[in-house]
């Protein structure tokens, strides 16, 4: 039997200094589709704006910036800053205190924002596109955190690649994802300075089912050393692949490092 072809459409929205890409997979891209695209794109746009105006740390006014004055009363009856909150009183509880969005003695939820904002609104807008007769995969992220799924009766997978942090349009690996989430963290120091930093890690992905957990767990990965983060993997069943200051990658699936697919990458 032939498979169908598969489309992707895609429409680009930069919002909160990212690039975020709402992709379809489909077997018709039919006026239908094009009009469902674009209505699901009005509706990212204006989440995203909201989301961007409540948690700016630029702007002064702010929901986040009043907050951290002090002035309780301004989002206490807010449902979304206190679902983002919650997100991050959550995050800290299951990586036992390694992600922490007060950090600096005030509220920072910037670390998990993104990924939350991610998961929020593909829960809202593009997973309930499934039942459309033509969609078979519904996808919203960008080039490190993505979530995504794809119809319950159909043999649609995800392709998500992950890209070595040393070499430009160069790729480390690839998953089939069906339903979930990758997240993708890069530490930001400067790659001479990590080399000299025998227990740090420079990249870690992390693959569950919540793009929002898996967000906080690749960031604790490279704020952690990398002993540290090996005993996180394994008492909390992670799956993914890290690569330390030696540019050597490890895998992990469901907790249990695979020492054997230990490889230098660059």
């Amino acid at each position: 039997m032939i498979e169908p072809k598969t489309y992707f459409p895609m429409v680009v929205v930069d919002k909160m200094n990212t690039p975020f890409t709402i992709k379809l997979a489909v077997t018709d891209n039919d006026p239908v589709v094009k009009q469902i695209l674009q209505t699901t794109t009005k509706l990212i746009e204006e989440d995203l704006e909201k989301i961007e105006r409540k948690f700016s740390m630029d702007n002064q006014d702010s929901m986040i910036n009043q907050y951290r004055r002090g002035n309780d009363s301004a989002v206490a009856s807010d449902p979304m800053f206190k679902e983002v909150f919650g997100q991050c009183s959550q995050a800290k509880n299951f990586t036992n205190g390694y992600f922490n969005a007060f950090n600096d003695g005030k509220f920072d939820p910037s670390e998990l924002l993104k990924g939350w904002a991610i998961e929020r609104l593909f829960q809202l807008h593009l997973k309930p596109l499934l039942i459309a007769p033509n969609i078979i995969g519904v996808s919203f992220g960008d080039d490190k955190d993505i979530q995504m799924a794809s119809k319950a009766d159909s043999n649609f997978h995800w392709n998500i690649g992950i890209n070595d942090p040393n070499k430009e349009n160069a790729k480390l690996a690839e998953y089939r994802i069906d339903n979930g989430a990758i997240s993708t963290t890069k530490i930001k120091n400067n790659v001479k300075q990590l080399s000299k930093q025998s227990k740090a890690l420079q990249q870690v992905s992390v693959i569950t089912t919540s793009l929002t957990k898996a967000n906080a767990w690749s960031f604790v990965g490279v704020k952690t050393d990398t002993n540290t983060f090996k005993k996180l993997i394994n008492n909390s069943g992670l799956t993914g692949l890290m690569i330390d200051s030696s540019s050597v990658l490890t895998a992990f699936t469901q907790g249990k490092i695979f020492y054997d697919y230990d490889k230098k990458i660059s």
